[in-house]
């Protein structure tokens, strides 16, 4: 979906093949609720190399099954701290703003 709305609109974006889209990923973010947090952590342990900021709302990583952020959350937690690690990015090469509301299971922002 990069390609289609980045070559249709003006972005930082000089190039849409892949390399393009890696080297404009700093001016790009992915976000969502719930079902999109769910994406948007697909999206780090997939696609790091293509955004720089992440924000998921209201709901866990499913990467390792259905619910595994809420039922297996420092094997989660694990598993995302290790894509990061095995990526080439350094610690200010990303940015992540995951936040639970009040009537959520768990009332946090990292």
């Amino acid at each position: 979906m990069i390609p289609i709305v980045e070559n249709r609109y003006h972005t930082y974006t000089e190039n849409t093949d892949v390399a393009g889209i890696k080297a404009s990923r700093e001016h790009r973010a992915i976000g969502g609720f719930s079902m999109g947090a769910v994406t948007t952590w697909y999206a780090l342990e997939h696609t790091l190399d293509c955004f720089k900021y992440f924000m998921p709302i209201s709901s866990d990583g499913w990467s390792l099954g259905r619910f595994a952020g809420m039922t297996h959350p420092t094997e989660t937690a694990e598993h995302f701290a290790n894509t990061i690690r095995s990526s080439a990015l350094s610690k200010n090469d990303f940015y992540i703003w995951a936040c639970r509301g009040t009537s959520d299971e768990v009332n946090s922002c990292i």
